[in-house]
C-alpha cells in the first residue's frame, strides 16, 4: 500500500523547515549554551528573541575544551594513582623494618612448647584478673607481645587507607592467624588464652585476623557474622577499659649497698 501523500500546505512547511536549517547553519546569531551562561544571556523572548540556542559546542575552542577536561581529569588520577603507589612502597619497608623485630617472639608464639612456657600463664593473669601479679619473666613476655599486638595494630589501620594493593595481608596473615585462629578441630582453638586476650584489649586484630588474605566472597560472609560481635564491642568499649590487676612485676628494692650515695639519708 503506498503511503498517503501529504496535504499541500504540510509539504511546503517541511520544505520551510529543512531550507530553514540549512541556512541557519554557520548563522552568528546562533549561540551555544556555554555561550549563554558565560555571557549572562538570559533564554527568554524578552531578551534574545532572534537567537537560538544550541547544546552543542559551535566552535573549534569548545570543543578543543570540551575534549579536555576529561583527557585532564584522567591524568590526574593517573598521577595520584602512581604517588599512592610510591608512598605505599615507603610504607611497606618501614612496616616490613618494624615486623622482623618481632620475629622471634612470633615463633615463639607459633611453637607451642615455648608458647605454654612464656606466654601461657601470663595471659591467664592478664585475662582472668585473679590470680595474682606477675612474675618478671611473665611481666617480660607481656610486654614482647603487647609490643607486637602494636604493630599489628598500626598494620590493621593502615590497610584501612587502600594504597598497599593487599601486600599488608599477605605479609601478616600466616601470624594472625596463629594468633587468633590456629585450631586443630573446628572451634577448638590451639590458644585459646591468646585468642581471649586479643579479643578482649585488641579487638581491632581480632577482627581483621579471619579476614586477611581471604577471597573477596569469603570476606563478605565473614564481616557479616562479625557484625553482631562488633556491636558489642563498640556498644561497651571493654578494650578501652584495662583491668584492675593488671599489674606488671613488683620492683625489686635496693639493698644498702646498691643505694646511691646521694640518695641515702644523712647520719644525723
Amino acid at each position: 500500500m503506498s503511503q498517503p501523500e501529504c496535504g499541500l500546505g504540510t509539504c511546503q512547511k517541511k520544505s520551510e523547515l529543512r531550507a530553514q536549517r540549512k541556512a541557519n547553519f554557520g548563522r552568528k546569531d546562533i549561540v551555544s549554551l556555554s555561550d549563554t551562561f558565560n555571557n549572562g544571556v538570559q533564554i527568554s523572548g524578552a531578551t534574545m528573541p532572534d537567537k537560538i540556542v544550541s547544546f552543542f559546542p559551535s566552535t573549534i575552542i569548545e570543543w578543543m575544551t570540551l575534549t579536555a577536561l576529561p583527557l585532564a581529569g584522567l591524568w590526574g588520577l593517573v598521577n595520584f594513582h602512581r604517588s599512592n603507589r610510591h608512598k605505599a612502597a615507603e610504607l611497606l619497608l618501614v612496616l616490613e623494618k618494624e615486623y622482623e623485630k618481632h620475629i622471634p617472639l612470633l615463633l615463639k608464639i607459633e611453637n607451642l612448647p615455648d608458647y605454654f612456657k612464656h606466654f601461657k600463664e601470663a595471659i591467664k593473669i592478664a585475662i582472668y584478673e585473679k590470680e595474682g601479679p606477675y612474675t618478671p619473666a611473665q611481666s617480660n613476655s607481656i610486654d614482647e607481645l603487647d609490643a607486637a599486638l602494636r604493630h599489628f595494630f598500626v598494620c590493621v589501620n593502615v590497610r584501612r587507607f587502600g594504597i598497599d594493593g593487599g601486600a599488608i595481608d599477605r605479609l601478616c596473615a600466616w601470624y594472625l592467624r596463629v594468633l587468633v585462629t590456629d585450631s586443630d578441630e573446628p572451634n577448638r582453638y590451639l590458644r585459646p588464652e591468646l585468642r581471649t586476650y586479643i579479643q578482649r584489649y585488641w579487638p581491632q586484630i581480632f577482627f581483621w585476623a579471619p579476614l586477611a588474605s581471604v577471597p573477596i566472597h569469603k570476606r563478605i560472609i565473614v564481616y557479616i557474622s562479625q557484625i553482631p560481635e562488633r556491636i558489642r564491642v563498640w556498644k561497651t568499649g571493654e578494650w578501652a577499659a584495662p583491668p584492675k590487676s593488671f599489674l606488671r612485676a613488683p620492683l625489686r628494692p635496693l639493698t644498702a649497698d646498691k643505694i646511691p650515695n646521694n640518695l641515702r639519708p644523712e647520719d644525723g
